[in-house]
C-alpha cells in the first residue's frame, strides 16, 4: 500500500474470483452440507421443470391441435414393394374397415425415410390429403353432416377430411374435437402447474443458498474477529481500522456473493 494526500490505497490483491479461493470455503460449507444437498436436489427438479415447459406446447400442437392423419392405399403397392412396406412401416399404419386402406399420423410420418416417403407420395401410396381422427359415439354419427365423407376406423374412430370441416358449424366442431379440446386444456393446466412449481422451487433454492451462505459468512467473521482480537498493538499500528473493518464486512460479503453465484452455476451445470 502507499499513501497519497491523506488517502490510502491498497495494492493489487489478485483475481477476486478463483477456484483456489472457492476451495478454501469448503471447510466452512461442511456444517451446512445437508442444506446444500437439498438445494442441489431442488436445482435438479427445477431443471426438469424448465425442460418440460417448452415440451408441453409441442405435445399440444402435435397431438391435439395439428394432429393430422394421411391415407395409405395398400392397393397401389406392388408385390415386392408391399412386402418391404409392411416390414418397415406396417407397424405404424392404422388400418380401417375399408379393404387396403390405412392411415398414418403426422408424428409417425416423420419416422419414414425421406427417400421412401417421396416415392410413396409420387405413387400416391401415401396421400397428401389431411384427415382428422375423431372419436364419435355410434348413436351420434347420424347427426353429423359430414358423415358421408368420413371413413370408419378402428373402434369408435372416424377419419374426416380437413377440407370437410371448413364449412362445419361451431357446435359440430366442438362435438367432433372435444377430445382434442380436453387434451389441450389438460396440458394447459399442467403447464401452469409447472410454471408455478418452478417459481416456488426457485424461491426455496435461493433461500437455501442464501441461508447457507450467510451462516458460512458468520462463521468466517467470528473466526476473523477472534483472530484480530488476538493480535498485538503493533498490528493495529500497521493496519488502519478502516482496512480491518472492510475485511470483516465488505470483503466477506463479496465472498458470500461469490459462493452463491458459483454454487448456483455448479448446480445448474450438474442439473443439465
Amino acid at each position: 500500500m502507499h499513501f497519497d494526500y491523506g488517502y490510502m490505497e491498497e495494492g493489487q490483491l489478485g483475481k477476486p474470483y478463483n477456484m483456489g479461493l472457492l476451495k478454501r470455503l469448503i471447510p466452512y460449507a461442511r456444517p451446512y452440507k445437508k442444506i446444500l444437498f437439498l438445494a442441489l436436489i431442488l436445482t435438479l427438479v427445477i431443471t426438469l421443470f424448465d425442460l418440460s415447459i417448452p415440451y408441453l406446447p409441442k405435445i399440444a400442437i402435435d397431438r391435439y391441435i395439428l394432429s393430422f392423419w394421411y391415407p395409405v392405399n395398400h392397393r397401389r403397392l406392388s408385390a415386392g414393394l408391399a412386402e418391404e412396406f409392411r416390414e418397415k412401416y406396417g407397424h405404424i399404419v392404422k388400418m380401417t374397415k375399408r379393404a387396403g386402406l390405412g392411415f398414418l399420423s403426422s408424428s409417425k410420418l416423420k419416422q419414414i425415410d425421406p427417400v421412401d416417403l417421396r416415392q410413396y407420395q409420387e405413387q400416391e401410396i401415401i396421400s397428401r390429403e389431411r384427415f382428422y381422427r375423431i372419436s364419435v359415439k355410434k348413436s351420434d354419427r347420424h347427426r353429423l353432416v359430414i358423415n358421408k365423407k368420413a371413413i370408419q376406423g378402428e373402434g369408435p374412430y372416424l377419419y374426416i377430411p380437413v377440407k370437410a370441416l371448413k364449412n362445419t358449424s361451431y357446435d359440430t366442431l366442438i362435438k367432433l374435437r372435444h377430445r382434442d379440446l380436453n387434451g389441450v386444456l389438460l396440458i394447459g393446466v399442467f403447464l401452469l402447474f409447472l410454471i408455478g412449481g418452478s417459481f416456488f422451487l426457485n424461491y426455496w433454492e435461493y433461500y437455501l443458498l442464501e441461508k447457507s451462505g450467510q451462516n458460512m459468512m458468520q462463521d468466517i467473521r467470528m473466526e476473523l474477529f477472534d483472530r484480530i482480537q488476538g493480535q498485538s498493538i503493533r498490528f493495529f499500528d500497521r493496519n488502519p481500522v478502516g482496512r480491518l473493518v472492510t475485511r470483516t464486512t465488505n470483503d466477506i460479503e463479496n465472498l458470500n456473493e461469490m459462493f452463491k453465484s458459483s454454487a448456483g452455476r455448479q448446480e445448474r451445470y450438474s442439473g443439465k
